[in-house]
């Protein structure tokens, strides 16, 4: 009987190196993937987030009167996004849609959020009728 050498090969050690590095790369990979995922989810939400809330302050401090109101964040500390106001008729009488964009005022212009809803306008009144 004779005892073999139970010792790794030089070139097993190599090929077990090689696949270690390859899945130690890609687990870095992803990782870095899932860190711009979530930065583009929190930017897109805190954009969403600034929509609404313009959105629902402008209805109800009665600004949508007002077509063409744009304006930034810098009264809440937010400076570095902007809003714009587009009141339209829907096609309803006494009904205007009401639409408020946000959007960053650096980095890419398909970056926005909306906001949009619609707003009873009541009828105009005459004195003919009183």
């Amino acid at each position: 009987m004779s005892t073999g050498n139970r010792a790794f090969t030089l070139v097993e050690v190599l090929a077990a190196v090689v696949i270690l590095v390859v899945g130690v790369s890609s687990v870095l990979h992803g990782f870095t993937v899932l860190g711009r995922t979530e930065l583009r989810m929190r930017t897109a939400e805190k954009l969403q987030r600034l929509a609404e809330d313009k959105y629902d302050e402008l209805i109800a401090t009665g600004q949508t009167s007002q077509t063409g109101l744009n304006g930034d964040f810098s009264d809440i500390g937010e400076n570095g996004y902007s809003w714009s106001l587009d009141v339209e008729p829907s096609g309803v009488d006494n009904l205007n849609s009401v639409v408020v964009t946000v959007t960053p005022s650096r980095g890419s212009t398909q970056d926005k959020a909306i906001a949009y809803g619609l707003q009873f306008v009541p009828p105009a009144t005459t004195g003919a009728g009183q």
